[in-house]
């Protein structure tokens, strides 16, 4: 939802006709089933900024609800990385992703198994598709002809049309 907020404040401010979906995934049924819910506790947003808080969540009893726009941008569904026999997730049909954001899950696996998680998530990519890895995590070098880092300050890689 915060990835939904941001794109939201920033189709707003530019009044642009675009129309996003937000595809997350997790393992954890519980952590899922959580995501959808889009419930929180006050202890739960106490780092949100006030204009956002306001905005985008609404008070129901002791807890906060995401604002229902913001909710239809995201799906979630449940994904295991490393299940070989699925491209992509399942609900995601075939993938098509402009964007992936896998931070800090790479850090968790020995180099083999981040080279068959990042082919996975490059076969589910577009052509020119943007990859967004946490800082501690880096693109298997026999990939690095296929996906180019596009900044320096930043993990952001873009697939290349090879």
């Amino acid at each position: 939802y915060s990835l939904a907020i941001i794109i939201n404040e920033y189709i707003e401010k530019e009044k642009l006709p675009i129309n996003c979906k937000i595809f997350g995934t997790d393992i954890d049924e519980f952590s899922l089933n959580n995501a959808i819910n889009g419930v929180y506790s006050e202890s739960d947003l106490h780092s949100v900024k006030f204009a956002i808080f306001k905005k985008y969540f609404q008070r129901s009893e002791n807890q906060y609800v995401i604002d229902p726009v913001i909710r239809e941008m995201v799906s979630f569904s449940m994904d295991n990385l490393l299940n070989e026999r699925t491209k992509s997730p399942v609900e995601s049909i075939f993938g098509g992703f402009d964007m992936v954001f896998c931070r800090n899950v790479l850090i968790y696996m020995n180099a083999e198994t981040q080279s068959k998680v990042i082919k996975k998530l490059y076969r589910s990519m577009n052509e020119n598709a943007f990859l967004v890895l946490g800082e501690s995590e880096v693109i298997p070098h026999h990939f690095q002809t296929r996906i180019n880092r596009e900044v320096n300050f930043c993990k952001i890689y873009k697939k290349s049309d090879q």
